[in-house]
């Protein structure tokens, strides 16, 4: 009788080691994931931040990389307080600029020549943002 306590204890010791095992790699793929998701989030702001605070960095640069972010941002992928928040910092900061100054600079800059505004901006309003300025 002694024997098959032993046995038994043994073998519930042996399932929990299972058990435990089996935690400790979910909580890791938990963690793992996680991480890899806030790195997914995070990447594009860091990307923009190096960018606009380069000592070469120009007015298109900066036009291109809020517009970059909020294309990015938009995405329904994105958790939605996550995607509110950022979408709502740059709304706010884009309000805040002098847009017609990033609009010119983007409409003089060799490749890209305003086509993101060809649809919504017409050269008389263009001529008026350089009179204007």
């Amino acid at each position: 009788m002694h024997c098959a306590g032993a046995n038994w204890r043994s073998r519930i010791l042996e399932e929990a080691a299972q058990v435990s095992e089996e935690v400790i790699h979910n909580v890791y793929c938990i963690r793992l994931t996680f991480v890899c998701r806030m790195k997914e989030i995070l990447k594009p702001l860091a990307i923009a931040n190096n960018v606009t605070h380069a000592c070469y960095t120009r007015l298109d640069h900066i036009g291109l990389t809020l517009g970059n972010l909020y294309q990015i941002y938009s995405n329904s992928s994105i958790e939605a307080p996550i995607h509110d928040r950022v979408l709502g910092s740059l709304e706010k900061r884009w309000q805040a600029a002098d847009q017609d100054v990033f609009i010119l600079a983007m409409h003089l800059h060799p490749w890209v020549q305003g086509c993101c505004f060809m649809k919504t901006l017409s050269r008389s309003a263009l001529c008026n943002m350089v009179e204007w300025h």
